[in-house]
């Protein structure tokens, strides 16, 4: 009889110390997050200046138009005055003001200011028109940091610290997902978030709008998952709004109304054969909640920009122009080469990203390779589990939309190399005419997370903890050889001289 008395307890002491180890591995990512983006000096060579300029319009409630994408003085006075040579191979940039002897800085720095402005014809920031999801959040951020009496060079790093806080947040949905609908998975529920916690995707660690959508992409499939179990008006609502939210961070996460069509497509069926109607009132408020942010958005773009969503300012200015026949026919895509490019450089990407240190990328080869097989093998065992309706696959209405959203990201990437000539682009280019961006698919962080750990719960049964420890280790060994030199720079939060800017 006390065994039995006992059980609920110890049930209840399982799940107290499952949660203390899931907000200790929250709290570790996001403090691994905050360090390196505290570590690495401005401005990263992913377009963060541009999402500087669109961030601190946001903040000052400017809202975005193509008629006001000229970068701001303010922009231009912090990216002259801080902006580190060390992204570029030494000599190719020159040695900040922020450097400079106290005496030079204030004898000359306003003719160096006026010889580094752009001219006009080439003063348009293409990322200007962005959705305004990541901006309005990480604005708000922003105005509590002035708020806390931060500044200039200050202030850009607290604004940095809002991808730690999307990392936190994405590792606690790891857990949640299948904690809710994969319940009888608990190497997943917890090996997902270990995984999570030490990625290091280091979109993450700058001021740019891919992060927001690995929270925002987990948080839409927990709540479409629970819409799909119990319907109402309020929680479609509040799935909509999350979904038109995520769809509203950049124009690559319009994937996520793909998982929703998925999952509405399951649900549908599911009450045609049982006889019910296949709209209630939770389609209602899903409709109601994704509909008002994404029309608002398109109504609003179009006035801003004279086209629906805004793409086409940006790929405008970076020379995008559409593939010809003859280009499409001999893409290097069709080729075996062409083909393990792409795959292996956007594995790659997914994983660690792009970020390059003099020149070079941060990166091991032999590493990528390594992860490129593991990722193969383990979504290769988890999805045939659910294939093959094996009994401890993953349930099916968790894996629809992880996968729809695994592979429809795969193959947008596929396509958007296909479709644009970048004959006049830096990157991609002519010579590498590959859309390769592994952070444009943080939406599918926690789908992700959640199906490589149930293919690796499979592929290594009995050792599966010790092959997720040995992996958790190599990830956080490998960035620790390519952050010490970053660490070391003198343009980073560290070292950087606080000082009274000169203006």
């Amino acid at each position: 009889m006390s065994g039995a008395a006992d059980a609920p307890l110890k049930k209840t002491e399982h799940r107290g110390m499952e949660l203390c180890l899931v907000l200790f591995l929250a709290l570790f990512g996001t403090a691994r997050v905050a360090v390196n983006a505290l570590s690495f000096p401005f401005f990263g060579h992913i377009d963060e200046v541009q999402h500087i300029d669109t961030l601190l319009k946001y903040a000052a409630l400017r809202p975005p138009s193509v008629r006001d994408d000229a970068y701001l003085p303010e922009t231009t006075r912090l990216k002259v005055y801080f902006a580190s040579p060390e992204y570029l191979p030494a000599g190719a940039l020159p040695i900040p003001p922020v450097l400079w002897p106290d005496e030079v800085r204030r004898t000359h720095f306003a003719a160096y200011l006026k010889s580094r402005q752009v001219p006009a014809h080439q003063d348009h920031n293409y990322e200007a028109m962005q959705p305004p999801t990541y901006y309005l959040l990480a604005g708000a951020w922003l105005r509590f940091g002035r708020w806390l009496g931060m500044h200039d060079i200050d202030a850009l790093y607290f604004a940095r610290l809002f991808g730690a806080l999307c990392l936190g947040a994405t590792v606690l949905l790891a857990w949640l997902v299948p904690r809710c609908f994969a319940p009888e998975h608990r190497f997943v529920r917890l090996a997902a978030p270990t995984l999570l916690a030490v990625l290091p995707q280091d979109c993450f660690y700058f001021i740019t709008n891919d992060p927001a959508g690995a929270p925002l992409g987990g948080l839409s499939l927990l709540l479409l998952l629970w819409l799909r179990r119990r319907g109402s008006f309020s929680l479609g609502l509040a799935a909509g709004i999350s979904v038109g939210a995520t769809a509203l961070v950049k124009v690559n996460n319009l994937l996520v109304f793909f998982a929703a069509g998925a999952i509405a497509a399951a649900h549908t069926a599911a009450q045609l054969r049982a006889d019910r109607p296949a709209l209630d009132r939770r389609v209602a408020g899903f409709a109601l909640g994704a509909g008002t942010l994404f029309f608002g958005w398109i109504a609003w773009a179009f006035h801003a920009s004279g086209e629906f969503y805004g793409t086409r300012h940006k790929t405008t200015i970076l020379g995008y122009q559409a593939q010809t026949w003859d280009g499409l026919r001999n893409h290097p895509m069709w080729s075996l080469d062409g083909l393990w490019t792409f795959v292996s450089h956007t594995c790659g990407n997914f994983w660690r990203g792009e970020v390059y240190w003099h020149g070079v990328p941060m990166r091991f080869a032999w590493f990528d390779t390594a992860l490129l097989v593991l990722t193969a093998i383990c979504l290769g065992a988890s999805l045939g589990a659910v294939l093959l309706r094996r009994p401890t696959r993953l349930p099916w209405p968790l894996a629809l939309p992880s996968y729809t959203l695994l592979v429809g990201g795969l193959l947008m990437l596929f396509g958007l190399s296909l479709y644009w000539d970048f004959a006049r682009a830096y990157y991609p280019s002519t010579q590498f005419p590959f859309a390769v961006s592994g952070r444009l698919l943080t939406l599918a962080l926690v789908p992700f997370a959640v199906c490589f750990c149930d293919g690796l719960s499979r592929i290594a049964s009995r050792g599966r903890t010790a092959l997720l420890v040995l992996l958790a280790l190599a990830l956080l060994g490998t960035e620790l050889l390519w952050m010490f030199p970053v660490i070391e720079s003198d343009y980073n939060f560290w070292h950087l001289p606080r000082q009274a800017v000169p203006w």
